[in-house]
């Protein structure tokens, strides 16, 4: 996943924080398969409701209730599609303001590069798709 402008860290940061992780209808079955449950005790267990969107619940730090400080992420070969964009988010392509606030919390994303790189090796991985 362009190894020169990001290379993940395995550090959890893009796991933790206010927002929430939210799904579409195809990952909630995904997951639940995944994880060897029925939808209804996935959403009862794993789901809450924000702003009318089903999310991810938290734990009590602040992370994805999936992941775990040892084991990182315990979905990851099914992981929403939200995770798998890191940090290739919409708002980091558009505007380089975010992009410098991405690449200061992220330890992944090389430092030296510029919005416009960035922008490249995104177009690039694009293009590989």
């Amino acid at each position: 996943m362009g190894a020169k402008v990001f290379e993940c860290k395995m550090c959890g940061d893009c796991c933790r924080g206010i927002g929430g992780i939210y799904l579409n209808v195809s990952e909630i079955f995904e997951i639940a398969s995944g994880l060897g449950t029925d939808i209804h005790s996935f959403l009862k267990k794993y789901c809450e409701i924000s702003s009318g969107n089903l999310r991810l619940r938290s734990n009590k730090s602040g992370y994805c209730i999936f992941y775990d400080p040892h084991d990182k992420c315990t979905i990851h070969p099914f992981k929403p599609s939200i995770c798998s964009l890191w940090p290739f988010f919409p708002a980091n392509i558009k505007d380089p303001n975010s992009f410098e606030i991405a690449k200061i919390a992220c330890l992944g994303i090389k430092k030296g590069i510029s919005h416009k790189e960035f922008v490249e090796a995104w177009q690039k991985l694009n293009d590989r798709q």
